[in-house]
This record gives C-alpha cells, sequence and structure tokens, in this order.
C-alpha cells in the first residue's frame, strides 16, 4: 500500500522525507510541503526562502531605525516555525502582502547555522564541529532537538536495543554519500575520547 496515500503522508518537497501532513510545514507562497529549515533554505526554493530573509533585513533595519528614536518595547518574537504557522492560517489576507515576519534577532553560532546552510558540504560541516561541541555538555535529548532543528533524521522513539538498531540502519540508509561520511566522522570525534578512556582503564588492569 503506498504510505504517502494511507494516513494522509505527504512528501517534503526538497528532500526523500514523508510524514503526516500535520507535521509538515507549507511555504504560503508558493503551497510546497517542507520538513525542516534546511529544507526552506534548499536550492530548489530560492525564490521563496531569499524574498523571505530579504524581509527579516528590512525589519531588521526598521526595528533598529525605530530604537533609536523611542524606547517602547517591542512586540514579542516568536520561531521561524510559529512563524511559517502564522502565515498558512492567515493565508487568505496575503493576496498581495506578507505579514512582518517575526524570527529572533539575537541567536547563538549553534542556532545561526539554520540560516546560513547555502552550501551543502560547508553546512554539514558546520552541524558536525557543533555537534562535537555540545556532546560533551548537554544530554541527549537536547542533542536530538538540536540535529533535527538542523534538518538532519534521528531517532524519533526510544524502543528496544534491536528496534533502536533498525531505525538507526533506516536513517543511515537514508543519506547520501556526504552525509554518511559526516556522520562517520562524527561518531568516531564523538566517542574517541569513552574509548581511549576504556583502552587506558584496560591497560592499567593488565599492568597490576
Amino acid at each position: 500500500m503506498n504510505k504517502s496515500a494511507d494516513l494522509n503522508f505527504k512528501s517534503c518537497s526538497f528532500c526523500p522525507t514523508d510524514k503526516l501532513e500535520k507535521d509538515l510545514y507549507k511555504c504560503p507562497k508558493c503551497q510546497k510541503f517542507y520538513c525542516s529549515v534546511r529544507c526552506y533554505r534548499s536550492k530548489k526554493h530560492l525564490e521563496c526562502s531569499e524574498l523571505f530573509f530579504k524581509m527579516q533585513c528590512e525589519e531588521l533595519s526598521e526595528n533598529s531605525a525605530k530604537e533609536k528614536s523611542t524606547s517602547s518595547i517591542s512586540r514579542p518574537l516568536t520561531t521561524f516555525e510559529q512563524y511559517m504557522d502564522e502565515q498558512n492560517s492567515e493565508k487568505s489576507e496575503l493576496d498581495e502582502k506578507l505579514i512582518n515576519p517575526e524570527i529572533p534577532l539575537e541567536i547563538s553560532p549553534d542556532e545561526q547555522l539554520l540560516f546560513d546552510s547555502d552550501d551543502e558540504p560547508e553546512y554539514l560541516s558546520d552541524v558536525v564541529e557543533s555537534s562535537m561541541r555540545q556532546f560533551q555538555t548537554i544530554d541527549d535529548e537536547e542533542l536530538d532537538r538540536n540535529l533535527l532543528a538542523a534538518g538532519l533524521p534521528i531517532v524519533l522513539e526510544k524502543g528496544s536495543e534491536e528496534e533502536t538498531q533498525e531505525q538507526l540502519e533506516k536513517l543511515y540508509k537514508s543519506l547520501d554519500d556526504d552525509e554518511k561520511k559526516k556522520f562517520t566522522q562524527m561518531a568516531e570525534g564523538l566517542f574517541e575520547k569513552d574509548f581511549l578512556a576504556y583502552t587506558n582503564c584496560f591497560r592499567k588492569k593488565k599492568s597490576k
């Protein structure tokens, strides 16, 4: 049975990802489905994404000018996903214009990766470096959330060891050659310290 026809599954327009329609985002301009910020910034979607970020720059300039002339508190900022949901829900009012997009203006270097991924190899390298920096300081769930936000697949449901291994194998098969290479590089880097600690401990026991 075709999964896309069953349970109302839809495919991301910019990567081979199938999800329930309610779990995907839809561009308010071209009406194409996408699954992450990375896909929204895809080269296949430049016409819409460049317009979006052009509007960000214009709004930032306007806000900077207003802040110099008034001390009023700015309106609450929303996330990128909330903005896109708002755009879709207000589609009937967007015939000739878009509502001013809202996106956090102060973001960390790791979050900045989501908005600087024009070149795929550089994007993957940045994600690898970011994940390795965070590995020793945050828990697994937080790291998974960051990888998912960066547009990379993760094991969404923690089951038995066998089920988890099966999910990991499926995820690995879905990667292209560059992504597999970077994944291997990241895994070796993340577990190198643990492996060295284990071997050093083993050598100490053997020498006694």
